[in-house]
């Protein structure tokens, strides 16, 4: 049985790129699943971004090794900002206000 081809009526385009209906249902299915990757890798990037803009706190400087690059740390007692620049000891912490 030969495969379904695709009626005269549609675009020339989808005619010449696909020999028959099962192969542009098997790259537009590959590009929905590619799409949809896309879609959950930039959540994730937006979502821990987001969580860096959400600073951490305390009463003193901060004394931790940051998990993480660009953390935000805010003392509520000096009122002080400091800014995560590495992860290697608690000095990787860098006082942003003057």
């Amino acid at each position: 049985m030969a495969a379904k081809q695709f009626p005269k009526s549609w675009p020339p385009l989808v005619v010449r790129e696909f020999e028959d209906i099962k192969q542009a249902y098997r790259v537009l299915r590959d590009l929905v699943r590619s799409l949809d990757d896309l879609r959950r890798k930039v959540l994730e990037v937006g979502n821990d971004h987001a969580t860096r803009l959400d600073a951490q706190t305390g009463t003193v400087a901060p004394t931790s090794t940051p998990t993480d690059t660009a953390l935000l740390f805010l003392d509520t007692v000096a009122k002080d900002m400091y800014i995560s620049v590495g992860t290697a000891s608690s000095a990787d912490w860098k006082k942003i206000t003057p």
